[in-house]
């Protein structure tokens, strides 16, 4: 694809584009995080986090839809090296606003 000067059309589609992927990821903190998760309202997160019945503490990276906040439970998934978190444990359902 080639743009030119005198085609503005296509110029202006580029830095609409541009702006959208800066402000995505200005928004998310990570550039290597999934637009389409920004723009659901999804969130990425290094983490310190422990198992139910266990006294090692991990570090990693955590996806969640609302703001994580200290010494609460979370119902996860892990997919690879990322927690994914639904809701808490005392099943309050965590609803972004």
């Amino acid at each position: 694809m080639s743009i030119g000067y005198d085609d503005t059309g296509k110029f202006i589609g580029l830095i609409i584009f541009l702006a959208w992927m800066f402000w995505l990821s200005h928004m998310s903190g990570q550039i290597i995080l999934n637009p389409v998760l920004i723009a659901f309202g999804w969130r990425f997160y290094e983490v310190t986090y422990r198992h139910a019945g266990s006294e090692t503490t991990h570090t990693g990276f955590a996806l969640a839809k609302d703001e994580i906040r200290a010494n609460e439970q979370w119902k996860h998934a892990q997919i690879r090296d990322i927690l994914v978190l639904k809701d808490t444990i005392d099943g309050r359902e965590n609803v972004s606003s």
